[in-house]
């Protein structure tokens, strides 16, 4: 009997530790994906800034488009005063004291720079053509952007400060959505030129594309991680817009939501524990967060159909009012 205890007490021991395991895990992933803006109106491309923990949006407002802030840490939005109604696809600068975006206040779509410094807004770009979806460089001193200069849409690179802007792209297809690496070695992108709508990078002072997805459908807007290491983007597949992940050491891939909704535009937190993007999932555009673990929360958001009701237990009686 003695020797039948301690062959069963460890093996209980263990279970015990796994069932533990397995509800703390569902009490951590039960609140994700968690939605950080509520209001009815729209709310559009996000983009988290790499020095404080801020995001910047676009918020649909009585027909206008304009750049609002949410602070994570207190979970407060205010409004941006550019001084212009139609802001699309806000980006930091890396210091965190301007905001380039794209307005179409002069006729076409071009790029403009909020300073919070001064409180002003100032155009960059002066093109007849839509110049479109900014990406501030590491450095500060430059801007990648789409612009349909030669009719159909390149990724182009200009100063801060306007004047000439250099071409990097020069494809017959499309080619939107620039991100800079931290580096500020390369430029991701999404183009049509292999047939669909794949993520593409481009050294950031010129030369060949490497193709890095190979998608049957559309993967676009791509955002690297703070550590370099990984670019966040959306995929249709089977009809369904989710966010993934790429790995730029191996090319795995990873999908962190799985669900009907239409999901967009990932941005990384600082620490690149973090993802948040655009969804419907609340009846209107909202910005919402989920955290990146390509081994749990991918399973997870996966077996979503059977483990629902554990799901739900866990939200009520846990989760109802803790933050991240």
């Amino acid at each position: 009997m003695l020797i039948f205890i301690k062959r069963v007490v460890p093996i209980l021991f263990v279970f015990v530790l796994l069932i533990v395991l397995i509800i703390f895990l569902l009490m951590f992933f039960s609140k994700y994906p968690k939605q950080l803006t509520s209001e009815l109106k729209n709310k559009k491309t996000p983009r988290w800034s790499s020095t404080t923990n801020n995001i910047v949006f676009t918020s649909e407002e009585n027909y206008e488009n304009h750049i609002s802030i949410l602070s994570i840490k207190n979970n407060i939005t205010r409004r941006v005063n550019t001084a212009l109604k139609r802001c699309h696809f806000p980006s930091w600068s890396p210091d965190g004291n301007e905001i380039a975006f794209q307005s179409n206040e002069s006729g076409n779509q071009d790029i403009w720079i909020y300073s919070f410094k001064n409180d002003s807004t100032r155009q960059v770009t002066f093109e007849k053509s839509d110049d479109m979806q900014p990406s501030w460089s590491p450095d500060g001193q430059k801007i990648a952007f789409a612009s349909r200069k030669d009719g159909n849409s390149n990724i182009w690179v200009v100063s801060i400060d306007g004047g000439t802007s250099m071409q990097l792209t020069n494809d017959l297809s499309d080619n939107y959505f620039p991100a800079w690496s931290p580096d500020g070695r390369v430029i991701a992108f999404a183009s049509l030129r292999s047939g669909n709508w794949d993520i593409w990078t481009i050294p950031s002072s010129g030369g060949e594309p490497t193709q890095l997805t190979k998608s049957p459908e559309i993967d676009d807007a791509p955002a690297w991680s703070p550590d370099g290491t990984k670019i966040a983007y959306r995929s249709i597949k089977n009809g369904q817009s989710n966010i993934w992940v790429i790995s730029l050491s191996n090319g795995k891939t990873s999908q962190i939501t799985n669900d009907v909704y239409f999901d967009w535009y990932p941005t990384w937190s600082p620490d690149s524990k973090m993802i948040a993007f655009q969804s419907n999932r609340s009846g209107t555009e909202n910005i919402w967060l989920v955290p990146f673990s390509a081994c749990f929360y991918t399973f997870f958001t996966k077996k979503r159909s059977s483990l629902n009701f554990y799901f739900n237990i866990m939200k009520r009686k846990w989760y109802q009012d803790r933050e991240y």
